[in-house]
């Protein structure tokens, strides 16, 4: 793993890289860095996937309440950090609602979805959403609006488990 930074504008977010230069694909993960998640990252490096771990806000902007809340905000910057990245290869995103609204307006940059935790009936465009999803919390309004492919499976929120169904769905989707 190795620490780098996402410039955006005016704003840079730290990040941690993980995985081969030559991946099977490239996951970007937006819920921070946290020792959970670089967990997750390495069991999907030990499969041959590349990770980058992020928090979509700064700790700055995480102060400000209304951005915590604020999707169209998150997911304008999700895109922008997705287009920085200049990359060219398969990506799934790891994440919630700014990710499925992410995938609905850019369904070009991603291809597969995985939802493990928060608050996926956020989103604002769950019916534009194309790209194949993962949900790995509970069925809610979100699930039922998603018109796309879609699966739902109850796991235990480990890192591993996480990484063996996430791996399981991008391998499954080919």
């Amino acid at each position: 793993m190795k620490e780098c930074s996402i410039k955006l504008h005016d704003i840079t977010l730290k990040a941690i890289q993980c995985g081969p230069k030559k991946a099977k694909g490239y996951i970007l993960s937006s819920h921070g860095i946290t020792p959970k998640e670089k967990e997750f990252a390495e069991c999907l490096h030990k499969e041959g996937y590349s990770t980058l771990l992020f928090s979509i806000l700064t700790e700055e902007e995480r102060e400000i309440r209304d951005l915590r809340k604020n999707i169209p905000f998150q997911t304008k910057r999700l895109l922008e950090i997705r287009e920085s990245l200049n990359l060219h290869c398969p990506v799934t995103y790891v994440g919630c609602a700014a990710e499925l609204d992410a995938a609905a307006k850019a369904p070009e940059l991603v291809n597969a979805l995985v939802i493990p935790r928060g608050c996926p009936d956020h989103a604002h465009h769950l019916d534009k959403v194309q790209t194949p999803t993962l949900f790995l919390v509970e069925k809610d309004e979100a699930y039922k609006c998603l018109k796309c492919e879609k699966k739902h499976v109850e796991i235990e929120q480990t890192p591993n488990a996480l990484a063996k169904e996430t791996i399981g769905w991008i391998a499954a989707l080919g």
